[in-house]
């Protein structure tokens, strides 16, 4: 390329330098910044994508457990027999285990809904129970087959005969929840 002649030498240098700046300036703001952008961009895209597959994973996991424990749940519920009764099961269960003598009341709750099954309660109130005959009769009753837990359990001791326990306590199993017709 040719300068035209009223440019010094010195000056030819210096414009071919500054048009050098120029270039790599505009270089910089069209290819390299935008390219940037889009990288940073593409990054935290992928980074938000992967946190959201982790929790999704998590979730699946979440369902799949919860699932377990329905089916196991139902499973359960299923090897009862058709007519079971939470009163009769109790009862049996302290004639079995030799304090059905000792209840004072039973008296069956109000049922809440839980999704498609019903918790029925029952209170039951026993007195003159060693500790012994409490524990006999609480494993017999949490036994798996029945699907029947202690939810409150209220212990005292009885002033008279010394040495023995009132007992109030508060049992309760699930079962499908019945539809009104």
């Amino acid at each position: 390329m040719r300068w035209p002649a009223r440019i010094a030498l010195r000056e030819h240098w210096y414009l071919r330098g500054a048009l050098a700046v120029v270039a790599l300036l505009a270089a910089i703001q069209f290819f390299y910044l935008p390219w940037r952008e889009a990288r940073t961009t593409l990054t935290q895209g992928i980074a938000t994508q992967e946190r959201t597959l982790h929790d999704l994973l998590l979730q699946v996991a979440s369902y799949e457990k919860l699932k377990n424990r329905e089916d196991d749940f139902q499973r359960r519920l299923a090897l009862r027999p058709k007519d079971f009764s939470i009163f009769s099961y109790v009862e049996k269960q302290a004639g079995d285990s030799g304090v059905r003598g000792n209840i004072r009341s039973m008296t069956v709750g109000r049922g809440t809904t839980v999704g498609g099954y019903e918790e029925i309660p029952l209170d039951i109130r026993l007195e003159k129970l060693t500790l012994k005959q409490l524990t006999q009769f609480i494993a017999l009753l949490e036994s798996p087959e029945a699907f029947l837990q202690v939810k409150k359990l209220a212990i005292s001791r009885m002033k008279e005969p010394a040495g023995y326990l009132a007992v109030g306590m508060q049992v309760a199993t699930y079962q499908p929840r019945r539809t009104s017709p």
